[in-house]
């Protein structure tokens, strides 16, 4: 299976936390549902009429896969016309209360044969998939000494304010050639968008038919600090320095909030917030 040549993937915050385990406050779910209503639908609504959606990567993180789930509400509730919505959790869960089989070929064999069915329509796929390079945790923001930085301590309350210290003073730190005291923005950017890869290999893997010849979109949710380098990082040409902090103009990714990543060949194209720019793929 070949996934099509030009790719559209939109990287969205998680919506704000609040309940039990780091899950979504009530306020969390009623915005991510209204931005997969309001914003998402439009999105999809725009794309070509054989546009193929997989809303799939999420961190480890109970709020970005609630984050995922309440956008794909929200796209329901829109009823976009000649829309085919298919929920894989509940595809399988189906098929096990029906005593039908669940191994991977019998699943596969059955979406191929949904997709091969609607071949000018929009199909959206939800199977929700943990990317270990969508995650924040610690490990990622100790430096090389292995003690932890301020910067882990600040990305554990995930705190906007001292994200853009953290961006603004790394920026710093790299022109005057000194070692920094925290995670390197270009790594963490480069970590973020290497989930496009894997994503997509995971499709070239796992999916059931061709898609070379239908539009693709990927829909990912992750975290702040990590996205917002990955969106100062791309607007400068893929490269991170104090140009690429001002890109983000003093202020971070609102929660569920997203960037668009269009890559076509070894060039990306980055739209965030009425910014756009166009450079050779840097993560690879």
């Amino acid at each position: 299976m070949l996934v099509s040549s030009e790719t559209e993937v939109l990287l969205f915050r998680h919506a704000p936390k609040g309940g039990p385990g780091g899950a979504l406050s009530p306020e969390g779910h009623d915005l991510a549902r209204q931005v997969g209503f309001n914003e998402l639908a439009p999105h999809i609504e725009k794309l070509p009429q054989d546009a193929v959606v997989l809303m799939m990567p999420v961190s480890n993180a109970l709020r970005t896969r609630e984050t995922m789930a309440d956008l794909e509400t929200g796209l329901n509730a829109a009823h976009l016309p000649d829309v085919t919505m298919i929920d894989m959790p509940q595809v399988i869960e189906d098929r096990k209360q029906t005593g039908q089989t669940t191994d991977i070929r019998s699943v596969r064999t059955w979406l191929t044969e949904q997709i091969a069915q609607k071949p000018n329509q929009k199909i959206v796929i939800h199977l929700p998939l943990e990317m270990a390079q969508l995650s924040i945790s610690k490990s990622e923001y100790l430096s090389l000494d292995e003690h932890v930085s301020p910067y882990a301590a600040y990305n554990d309350s995930l705190q906007d304010n001292q994200a853009l210290d953290w961006l603004t003073a790394a920026a710093e730190v790299q022109e005057n050639g000194v070692a920094f005291d925290g995670p390197n923005p270009q790594l963490v950017a480069n970590e973020v968008l290497t989930t496009v890869d894997r994503a997509i290999d995971f499709v070239n893997r796992q999916a059931p038919t061709d898609l070379s010849h239908r539009p693709v979109c990927v829909v990912m949710v992750g975290h702040s600090w990590s996205i917002d380098a990955a969106v100062a990082t791309a607007l400068n040409g893929g490269k991170f320095n104090a140009a690429a902090v001002e890109k983000l103009h003093g202020s971070m990714i609102n929660p569920a909030e997203f960037a668009s990543f269009t890559i076509n060949g070894d060039q990306v194209t980055t739209q965030y917030r009425g910014q756009q720019a166009q450079s050779p793929i840097f993560w690879r």
